[in-house]
């Protein structure tokens, strides 16, 4: 009678949940036992969660009698409808009451149940493999993760795994109120959202129709106190950072913490911006006399500076400084923001300076005002001046021309020039 059993009906996998597809499968019932109610069983949430699946079936002899007793089943999972290759199987002894038995397929792994289309083929103690196997199909519920869905597992490996061979995305995440995907870490030097590239693909990529800093491609934002926001590293004979704009805007911005508009720029054309003056120093000795023929004359001091006398002529005398200066500074025009004279009257009551000019060469026989200050200077401090009006210099006009009347009353009495210091300025916005 043993090779006389028959599985009448279809067996019935009534509720599975593999954690690499997320399918749950079920048979329809076969022909023949239309009105058979087969025991539902407990499936609590434990075994919900366990990567099982549960068969119900009915066993007959070949009269069409219940078969009562225990029995060896052997499931097996198939990639075709016939041949092809077994994925996994399990044989369990199961007892059956009035026909109807439960079994659990427990041998089967995440790479076993992955989306594809499988078959199960059931065998009863030594007899043959019934035919046709049964295709398996995923339950309504299976076809996408329930809302709020938890997996959580303590493995040294990934929990889930998104595997995509064609041509589309292997993971595709929205949200219309929130963040798409949230990624978050508690290990050192562990990323909340990682991203590998092995090959010629792009490890992170980060899209956005947006406008300006509320709509960016990506934004990363360091909460503590001295966290870094973004940290780009390479080991590679190419750049650490590559930033491209084949629109008109700037390459990069940079904004500082005291509000404002960005402190750094680098434009498209490479030009650098930077809200970061310059300064330059020139030294008293750069000084020379106006006229050939004037009998000023100087001593040059060990720090740079000169100390200037009327000589064996009487009257005041002119002398100027000679500035050389860059006029265009990392492709940035610059402007001449502030100009500091260091001067020392040996006494003031005396000898002292008595106008101060700057001017900007616009022509080989023409410039440009600065600096007129017709104030006596007879301190020994410095004197510095803020300078708003034509003080742009550019690629074209960049000569800068500073001179100093001076009166002495002899040719015993001293004016000491130590230079003068330049502020520069490459912004356009400061």
């Amino acid at each position: 009678m043993e090779r006389k059993r028959i599985l009448k009906g279809v067996v019935f996998l009534v509720a599975a949940l593999v954690l690499a597809g997320a399918v749950g499968l079920t048979l329809a019932q076969g022909p023949g036992e239309d009105d058979d109610v087969l025991p539902q069983g407990d499936v609590g949430v434990a075994t919900a969660m366990d990567d099982v699946i549960p068969i119900q079936g009915r066993l007959l002899d070949r009269n069409g009698n219940p078969i009562n007793g225990t029995r060896t089943v052997t499931m097996t999972l198939y990639d075709a409808a016939t041949g092809g290759t077994a994925l996994c199987t399990d044989a369990d002894p199961v007892t059956a009451v009035n026909g109807l038995f439960n079994a659990y397929m427990d041998t089967c792994e995440a790479s076993d149940l992955n989306g594809r289309q499988v078959w199960l083929g059931i065998k009863v103690g030594s007899d043959a493999e019934m035919t046709p196997r049964q295709a398996i199909y995923a339950v309504p519920y299976a076809w996408s993760l329930r809302p709020r869905a938890v997996i959580s597992e303590s493995l040294s490996g990934a929990v889930l795994n998104v595997f995509n061979h064609g041509s589309g995305w292997g993971l595709d995440a929205y949200s219309k109120g929130h963040d798409a995907v949230h990624g978050r870490s508690d290990a050192n030097n562990h990323a909340g959202v990682s991203g590998e590239n092995s090959g010629g693909g792009i490890g992170v990529y980060a899209w956005s129709a947006g406008a300006g800093l509320s709509g960016p491609a990506m934004k990363a934002v360091a909460g503590g106190a001295n966290g870094i926001a973004l940290h780009a590293g390479a080991n590679s004979s190419d750049a650490s950072v590559v930033i491209s704009n084949d629109g008109a805007g700037p390459l990069l911005e940079g904004f500082g913490g005291d509000g404002g508009e960005d402190e750094i720029r680098i434009n498209n054309n490479g030009s650098i911006e930077t809200k970061a003056d310059s300064y330059v120093f020139i030294p008293g000795t750069q000084i020379i006399k106006n006229l050939s023929s004037d009998t000023t004359r100087w001593d040059v001091q060990q720090n740079g500076s000169v100390q200037i006398w009327r000589g064996s002529e009487p009257g005041s005398k002119t002398v100027y400084l000679s500035i050389v200066l860059p006029a265009v500074l990392y492709g940035q025009p610059v402007d001449v923001e502030n100009i500091t004279v260091y001067y020392k009257c040996q006494d003031g009551s005396k000898a002292y300076i008595t106008s101060t000019f700057l001017a900007k060469q616009t022509s080989a026989d023409d410039w440009a005002t600065l600096v007129s200050d017709h104030t006596d200077r007879k301190s020994n401090t410095a004197t510095s001046y803020t300078l708003t009006v034509n003080n742009a210099l550019s690629a074209n006009q960049g000569i800068l021309g500073m001179w100093f009347n001076l009166q002495f009353p002899d040719d015993s009495t001293y004016i000491q020039l130590g230079g003068v210091r330049i502020q520069l300025g490459h912004h356009s916005l400061y």
